[in-house]
């Protein structure tokens, strides 16, 4: 037979239990909340800085910092193969 010891035991275990999850579920909440806002304060803020950087110099950063190199290499090549076909 159960006695009420028991029975006291088993309604507190159960009891800590259900706290338990529901606390954790509460935290996961809060947690995933916090950490989408701060990923998104973190995005606005980098946008706001580049447009900040290319309001404050007039220019906008280009999209890659190699391209102005790139399109000079692609100049010299193709003034290079002018000459060639020239010659």
């Amino acid at each position: 037979m159960v006695t009420a010891f028991e029975l006291m035991e088993g309604v507190v275990l159960t009891t800590a239990l259900v706290t338990k999850f529901i606390l954790v579920r509460i935290w996961v909440l809060v947690v995933n909340t916090m950490l989408v806002v701060v990923v998104k304060l973190v995005v606005t803020m980098a946008f706001v800085v580049k447009i900040g950087a290319g309001a404050v110099t007039g220019v906008t950063a280009p999209r890659y910092p190699w391209a102005k190199l790139e399109l000079a290499r692609n100049t010299i090549a193709n003034e290079m193969m002018r000459e060639h076909k020239l010659a």
